[in-house]
């Protein structure tokens, strides 16, 4: 009996070390992706509110989305591009569902919320829509991890990027009272760009956060646009350039926001147009940049021909984003960009096409 005793007593004692050592394990874990989540207060971004009896018919006749979206699959927020009559893009951004029946948010570049507000305005007419500037009111922020972008983003600039798998924790979120007109949910774009967080203009979500007991660092201004450059996503007027480029061109199919299947919205039937170019991250090769200037265009070394291959669009340090022509990359995709070299990179989140060129290639969504 002893021995029996003296065995269990050693199995116990065996499963509890175990227990104790996945334990400590986890905590780990979790303490490193605590150092490593940041939190960022966005600026640069704004918001419309949308609301009235016909808000959701309304925004499903300028959207490149489907708003149903929003109700059949219960999602949070979409991602959307809006397009002029000749279905080049003239605006973007992200549409928020509120606690409010009829009532929505859209998230936009602060630069273009007046444009955006005067473009939504001019097809208001027989809807009983209500149109108001929401950025006295609400600010935007975002949750990311800037870390596991950056080996992926080196992975890519490797040759071998694969698909990030982005199991950050965020559960405790839900641990925390911010009140009833606080909107958090995941970016729909792709999951790399993190969580992002509507709140009052007087809410500061770090220090309700940290005040809570949980610990996030508290990005430098600019670090979220910088992960955006090296997951290559574009947003805002100023990286889009009002009214010139086609939705494929600046990824909508790819970030799942171009919507083939629902009824007539403005610009629609030109929404398919395909192009050889698209917007993709670049890396300057140069560890001293005396700036660039928007619109640099892209010269190829390996051609005779010195016509660009694209234009600059946004830059941050030696990331930056640029419209351009879809390289091989079979090893010919470095450029020169001003007086530098630069090298243009395949993001490891877009479809993989095999040997075919991706810029070419269709996306459908439902």
């Amino acid at each position: 009996i002893m021995h029996i005793l003296r065995l269990v007593n050693f199995k116990t004692t065996k499963s509890w070390k175990c227990l104790m050592a996945t334990q400590a394990w986890t905590n780990n874990q979790n303490a490193e992706q605590a150092c490593e989540t940041k939190i960022e207060r966005l600026n640069e971004r704004s918001l419309l509110k949308i609301k009235g009896q016909d808000a959701s018919n309304f925004l499903q006749g300028l959207i490149t989305n489907d708003i149903n979206y929003l109700f059949k699959e219960k999602l949070q927020t979409l991602y959307t591009m809006f397009l002029n009559v000749r279905g080049r893009v003239v605006h973007d951004g992200l549409v928020y569902k509120t606690q409010n029946q009829n009532c929505f948010l859209i998230e936009t570049d602060i630069t273009s919320l007046q444009a955006l507000q005067i473009h939504l305005s001019l097809y208001k007419a027989h809807h009983q829509v209500y149109i108001e500037n929401a950025e006295p009111n609400y600010s935007v922020w975002a949750i990311f991890n800037p870390n596991k972008v950056e080996r992926a983003f080196a992975s890519s600039l490797a040759g071998s990027g694969s698909l990030l798998d982005d199991n950050s924790d965020l559960s405790f979120l839900e641990e925390i009272n911010f009140g009833d007109d606080v909107v958090i949910c995941y970016d729909p774009r792709i999951i790399s760009l993190g969580t992002k967080i509507v709140a009052p203009k007087e809410l500061d979500i770090f220090n309700l956060i940290k005040a809570s007991g949980f610990q996030l660092n508290k990005a430098m201004p600019g670090e979220y646009r910088l992960l955006r450059y090296k997951l290559g996503i574009g947003e805002g007027i100023n990286e889009f350039q009002y009214g010139k480029y086609f939705p494929k061109e600046l990824n909508c199919d790819y970030l799942k926001s171009l919507s083939n299947k629902k009824e007539a919205y403005l610009g629609k039937q030109f929404s398919n147009f395909s192009s050889e170019k698209r917007m993709m991250p670049i890396k300057l090769l140069s560890s001293e940049i005396n700036g660039l200037p928007i619109n640099t265009p892209l010269i190829d070394l390996h051609r005779r021909k010195k016509t660009p291959l694209g234009h600059l669009r946004g830059i941050n340090g030696v990331c930056g984003i640029a419209l351009v022509r879809v390289p091989n990359f079979d090893g010919e995709n470095e450029m020169r960009i001003g007086t530098h070299l630069a090298q243009c990179i395949k993001p490891f989140w877009w479809p993989d096409f095999g040997k075919s060129l991706p810029g070419r290639q269709n996306i459908s969504f439902a």
